[in-house]
């Protein structure tokens, strides 16, 4: 093999695996504020098919919480987030599906959710990967 194929070779092998090394476990972050006059409790994230939950949290009226979502183990498909949580004044357990997962890595780093009574308001942080 002649050094400039070599070479050639390398280069390519390199590029092709440049992008398991930048990011080797991607992850996004959900901020959440409780807007409502309750505690929301139970609080969890995971994908829709139930990937992934992470612990479950309390978050108390008017306080805000950022939680990472890793993709470690998530399966390398396309999908979207469940929240849940039990809201505090009604004992009601509210599950909302938001956002978008594409071949098992988050489009966003952050996305910001606010909880109101009837509502979540979800918006994005403006950087990506």
């Amino acid at each position: 093999m002649t050094f400039i194929n070599l070479t050639t070779l390398v280069v390519c092998l390199l590029t092709l695996g440049a992008c398991q090394f930048t990011h080797p476990e991607h992850e996004i972050h959900f901020r959440v504020t409780n807007q409502t006059a309750s505690a929301l409790d139970q609080l969890r994230f995971s994908t829709a098919d139930g990937q992934g939950q992470t612990a479950a949290y309390r978050l108390p009226a008017g306080a805000s919480l950022t939680v990472p979502f890793r993709f470690a183990n998530i399966d390398k498909t396309d999908g979207s987030y469940h929240m849940t949580y039990v809201h505090g004044a009604t004992a009601d357990t509210v599950t909302r599906e938001f956002g978008y997962y594409t071949n098992g890595h988050p489009l966003d780093k952050e996305l910001v959710l606010d909880v109101f009574a009837g509502t979540v308001r979800i918006g994005r942080v403006a950087h990506s990967y």
